[in-house]
């Protein structure tokens, strides 16, 4: 019981239509009201490092797994940060322009910058956000794994 007396349950409030909405499921007592959600997405596609002295300057693929973070300190009146089916929706399609392709040869890894995972973690987080963040929600982090033990990070 201690730990329910850290918290406050919103009780349903009633809006200028009759309809019952919460304001939010939990509402900590003091300190931050962050939320945090993480979706995960994978693609498969092939890259060469321009500029790297050993084998990566050569053409390679990677099955390459992606985390993409969320975080907002209100939930909505149904008591959640974001839909994750909007979030997947948004991540979807970023992952189907790079899947099973010569990143080396897509915008804007053609000229601008070299497929690096450090500039895909970017691009990945400023394309999802460009569908996503809001008043309430921002994707603050996007997590880009080559293989299972090496991964880049990319937050704002």
């Amino acid at each position: 019981m201690a730990f329910l007396a850290s918290w406050r349950f919103n009780r349903p409030k009633i809006d200028k239509a009759g309809r019952l909405f919460y304001a939010s499921a939990i509402t900590p007592f003091e300190g931050s009201n962050m939320y945090e959600v993480m979706i995960e997405e994978e693609f498969s596609a092939a890259h060469a490092l321009r500029g790297y002295r050993g084998k990566c300057e050569n053409l390679h693929g990677h099955n390459w797994k992606v985390e993409v973070h969320v975080r907002g300190e209100r939930l909505d009146d149904i008591g959640m940060l974001v839909d994750f089916t909007l979030l997947k929706t948004a991540t979807r399609r970023v992952m189907n322009y790079l899947d099973h392709q010569n990143l080396n040869e897509l915008k804007p890894f053609d000229n601008e910058m070299n497929p690096s995972s450090e500039h895909l973690a970017g691009f990945i987080l400023h394309k999802v956000a460009e569908e996503i963040n809001n008043d309430r929600v921002k994707v603050y982090k996007v997590r880009v794994w080559e293989t299972p033990s090496s991964l880049a990070t990319y937050e704002v």
